[in-house]
């Protein structure tokens, strides 16, 4: 009795305790409604009731604080998620500095994770003490505070509250992992204090609007259509109907839960939708009439349609007019000498498209090429056309068979559908390896100015559009006039003459024996094209030149080839100084590349050869750049330098570079023979149609090296690829890519063009091998149904030594085709951070000095699916 006694005394003082807390705090009670309590009185109440297991019974058990008490071991909660936890007085305060509101005190954790973008309520009213809520953003299993980014937080969403409690309403957040900081104002909660959580996704799909195709088009079993994403959208159900005069409709088919993302589904938006149904869908769309197609996005709270549902979502098959007007894109389909495609506008109510070319000089052809019934589906016919353009592409063959060379030609196209056709608004023309005569062009030699000899290996040229041939006079004029080249007939080709040209880019002269062909001295050059119509002598001619052998320099450290394991094992750069009299050194410029990427570019430049503050000195014929390779952050790779002079002369200024090529050493192990071999297909056996350089794995049935043809384009470069039919018990071909050198740290990149039509298991992959490690795993998926090529792209990080690269092309779908073309591969090097030179080598605050650099990043190609 005397126990009981003593602990009613104590229960009874606590209570009174708390009256008084809540009496100081000044809360203001909700108005009650007609039962006599608040709605969060009666939500507080269901709660508690429903998890209330005590029966009444005081427990005298040692307290200890909530499972969820600290930040690494919040508590994983799934959305729509409501609770009532009963009794936190025990719970801690978090160590560690953490954003919060005023107030934050002892405090309970709860985790979710997004895995898309949502709007989102997370609401405590209800609870029994004064909370404040705090939402962080952080790693899945976040052990600290300094793991955490703070987001929000809340003290009171409402004053009207019968206790301040907390909440934020309507809140985006981004895909992630989010941390609730529940804790008190500063007043430890009573025993009984109850805290009632309520956290849930909120907000429907955002609207949304259909694009293409355009209201009463008309149109043959489109297969391509478009829309605007919608906010919140987590899928779309597509679904096309059939539709009459009064509207009733009857299903055709349906496409549900197609999810925004890049994944198996036809469905991609970024930002717009574009659904590309294949022919197992479009086959569907027969009859002739009018079809209703239409889009619901969804999310786990809502489904809603289009905002334009009513005026944008028909098309017909039954055409009552004839195609809408569309042009032609290019007065002359690609360079003169090679029209092999065609690119033109595209009429949304074309059922095919017709090409004809006519010959119009020397003498009238009519019809010299005529295609017909060209259909806008990329069906193997060499036309294929989008929402808005139509790309035509011919085999060369076509072109080498229809139209011959010296002529001219105009080209028109027609669009068709059951009600007639529409010619393009204004034709074509082109004209066909005419030979006019040869175009200006340059030799350069007027840029060469008081060279050295043996930097004249080779002279560039500017080429001359229509030459055949160049005729070449090389002279010197002092000191003892004389004539160092004199020929004709130097063709553009690379053969056995001195002349080479890369198309329309550059030429070069070489001149054999440079450095003992080449005194000092003045000289001059004048070059001559000339084809069956005439010739056109080079611009400037005769362009003269001076050779000074007494400004040369070379390099001399680090040797060209050499290799070292570290860059703080090469101390310094050093070259010859020039030592000819009447040169002035104003400046010298020393330039850097690299062979792999993340590699720099890098110039050192307004280096003085005076013993001053910046990092050259040149003394007694050698100019030292005091900088270590480490500094000046050269890290593992193979980097080539090469210096360049400016000053005067007597004879003028000059901007001189070394002795003509650059000089390359290595640092560390580098990953010189890693490759894809024929990765084009382009070597193969004639009788079995294997390529080169790939072993069968396996057994291949209906697969071989396919390259194009008069009426068909295998190949996206080139003339070959590798084609596989599906089969579910199909091997592959593989190889194994060399992997010395490739280190931890590393990552590689494989690439390449595939085309997936009608397969879903087409597939490209490359397994990196490890002692211990997880085998690495690069993998290019065919999208399934997609006739046409795509270029996929993919990185994986190296975590140890390889010991074994894998690559291996397989097709085990249960039909279609995979065609492979231009597999590529590559590593890109563990990077580096560019160190300057405190006080010596500052980075610039202005380009006319210092140290600048810009890191090398491959090309990337117009389409990609990475």
């Amino acid at each position: 009795m005397k126990f009981r006694g003593r602990l009613l005394i104590v229960l009874l003082l606590l209570a009174l305790f708390s009256v008084n807390i809540a009496s100081a705090q000044q809360r203001v009670p909700d108005q009650p409604i007609p039962n006599g309590m608040t709605a969060k009185e009666q939500q507080h109440a269901a709660l508690k009731a429903a998890t209330d297991t005590s029966g009444g019974v005081i427990s005298l058990a040692p307290r200890v604080a909530p499972a969820n008490d600290n930040l690494a071991s919040a508590a994983a909660i799934t959305l729509p998620f409501q609770t009532l936890v009963v009794d936190i007085q025990d719970a801690t305060v978090e160590s560690g500095k953490i954003a919060f509101c005023s107030g934050n005190n002892q405090d309970v954790w709860f985790k979710f994770t997004l895995a898309n973008p949502a709007v989102i309520d997370m609401v405590l009213l209800g609870s029994s003490y004064d909370t404040v809520l705090t939402v962080h953003k952080g790693p899945t299993a976040a052990a600290s505070a300094s793991e955490l980014e703070f987001v929000i937080c809340n003290d009171d969403i409402s004053a009207g509250s019968s206790y301040l409690t907390s909440g934020l309403l309507g809140q985006a957040l981004a895909a992630g992992t989010y941390y609730l900081q529940i804790s008190d104002y500063g007043t430890t909660p009573a025993l009984d204090a109850d805290l009632i959580i309520s956290v849930q996704e909120t907000g429907a799909p955002q609207p949304f609007s259909y694009y293409y195709p355009y209201p009463d088009t008309y149109a043959l079993a489109p297969y391509e259509y478009e829309w605007s994403s919608s906010a919140l959208a987590t899928s779309y159900d597509f679904t096309m109907y059939q539709t009459n005069a009064l509207r009733a409709t009857v299903e055709v088919f349906s496409l549900t839960n197609l999810t925004p993302a890049v994944d198996t589904d036809p469905l991609n938006c970024n930002p717009t939708c574009t659904l590309v149904l294949d022919s197992s869908s479009t086959a569907l769309i027969t009859t002739l009439g009018d079809y209703l197609w239409v889009v619901k996005a969804k999310n786990s709270i809502a489904s809603i349609d289009a905002v334009n549902i009513d005026d944008d979502d028909v098309f017909s098959t039954n055409f009552t007019e004839t195609p809408t007007e569309f042009y032609l894109f290019s007065q002359q389909p690609v360079l003169t000498g090679d029209p092999t495609t065609y690119n033109w506008s595209n009429s949304l109510d074309a059922l095919t498209y017709d090409l004809v070319v006519n010959q119009t000089a020397p003498v009238v052809e009519p019809n010299v090429l005529q295609l017909n019934n060209l259909t806008p589906q990329d069906d193997g016919d060499g036309l294929s056309c989008d929402i808005y353009n139509c790309l035509l592409t011919l085999n060369p063959a076509i072109r080498a068979a229809r139209l011959d060379d010296n002529a001219t030609y105009e080209w028109n196209v027609t669009a068709e559908n059951t009600n007639g056709g529409t010619l393009a608004n204004t034709p074509g023309s082109f004209e066909l390896d005419s030979t006019p005569l040869p175009g200006n062009f340059y030799t350069g030699a007027g840029s060469l100015h008081n060279d050295p000899a043996t930097t004249l290996s080779t002279i560039l040229m500017l080429p001359s559009r229509y030459a055949d041939s160049y005729d070449v006079v090389l002279q010197r004029t002092a000191p003892a006039a004389a004539d160092i080249l004199n020929v004709t007939g130097l063709t553009p080709a690379d053969d056995s003459d001195a002349l080479t040209c890369e198309a329309e880019f550059f030429c070069g002269l070489t001149i054999a024996d440079a450095g003992t062909t080449f005194i000092d001295g003045n000289y001059t050059l004048t070059a001559t094209a000339v084809n069956a119509n005439g010739s056109t002598v080079s611009a400037g001619s005769p362009e003269e030149f001076t050779v000074n052998s007494g400004l040369g320099f070379t390099l001399q450290t680090p040797a060209d080839g050499t290799t070292v394991e570290t860059a703080a094992e090469i101390t310094s750069f050093t070259w010859s100084e020039m030592t000819e009299p009447t040169a002035t050194i104003q400046y010298y410029r020393m330039d850097f590349d690299s062979s792999f990427a993340p590699g720099w570019t890098g110039v050192i430049q307004y280096l003085t050869p005076a013993a001053d503050n910046d990092v050259l000195t040149c003394a007694a014929g050698t100019c030292t750049l005091a900088a270590s390779a480490q500094q000046l952050g050269l890290k593992r790779n193979t980097h080539g330098w090469y210096v360049y002079a400016s000053g005067t002369h007597s004879e003028g200024g000059f901007n001189l570079d070394n002795s003509g090529a650059d000089s390359v050493f290595t640092i560390g192990d580098v990953p010189t023979n890693f490759s894809i071999l024929n990765g084009d297909f382009e070597n193969y056996n004639a009788d079995t149609k294997l390529p080169a350089d790939w072993a069968v794995k396996g057994t291949l049935t209906g697969s071989k090296v396919k390259c194009n043809k008069v009426d068909k384009v295998f190949a996206v470069s080139g003339v070959c690829a590798w084609t596989t039919k599906g089969v579910v018990t199909n091997g592959g071909l593989g190889q194994n890519p060399d992997a010395v050198n490739i280190l931890a740290g590393d990552s590689v990149t494989l690439s390449g063009w595939l085309s997936g039509k009608n397969v879903t298991k087409g597939r490209v992959q490359m397994k990196i091998k490890y002692d211990t490690d997880p085998t690495g795993k690069l993998t290019l998926d065919a999208a399934p149904g997609n006739s046409a090529y795509i270029y996929y792209e993919t990185t994986v990080g190296v975590t140890a030594i390889p010991t074994k690269i894998k690559l291996k092309v397989s097709n085990k779908s249960s039909s279609g085709k995979l065609q492979v073309d231009n597999l590529q591969a590559w590593v890109t090097l563990s990077d580096s951070t560019l160190l300057a030179l405190p006080g010596v080598l500052p980075l610039p605050a202005v380009v006319e000095s210092g140290l600048s650099n810009s890191r090398s990043v491959p090309e990337s190609n117009l389409e990609t699916n990475k």
